[in-house]
């Protein structure tokens, strides 16, 4: 399969689970809701969470990791985030295109939004900026 059908795939797939794990995070809000008692959507709810981390590799040479918040009450996730250091498609078209070139820089404007790299910098500070 060429790259660019491949990555056209996996634009498909990415924005299906995005719309998927929003609805299912705005459900999951609602069931703590419930579960606190509160049935009012409008006001901010005090709950007790624990906050979870994970790297692919142990210390700070890890390219990817997890972060996710969890209410103690009913165990569920409320939200997560995923970083990377790097983009499988980014590289791709930075090899075929040559990263100095107009025609990458064109190219990376619309990718943005949909690029896999969430992160710059050391692996030791990804920790840090997980969740802001």
């Amino acid at each position: 399969m060429f790259s660019k059908t491949f990555n056209s795939y996996k634009a498909k797939v990415l924005n299906g689970h995005l719309v998927g794990s929003n609805q299912l995070l705005l459900d999951v809000c609602k069931n703590v809701r419930e579960a606190y008692g509160s049935k009012n959507d409008k006001y901010t709810l005090d709950i007790k969470v624990s906050y979870f981390r994970s790297w692919l590799t142990r210390g700070h040479t890890s390219n990817i990791g997890v972060g996710c918040v969890t209410d103690l009450l009913t165990d569920f996730v409320i939200e997560y985030e995923a970083m990377s250091k790097g983009c499988r498609e980014c590289e791709q078209t930075k090899f075929a295109l040559e990263e100095d070139s107009a025609k990458f820089r064109i190219w990376y404007e619309g990718h943005q939004d949909i690029c896999s790299a969430t992160h710059v910098g050391s692996s030791g500070v990804m920790e840090v900026h997980s969740f802001p």
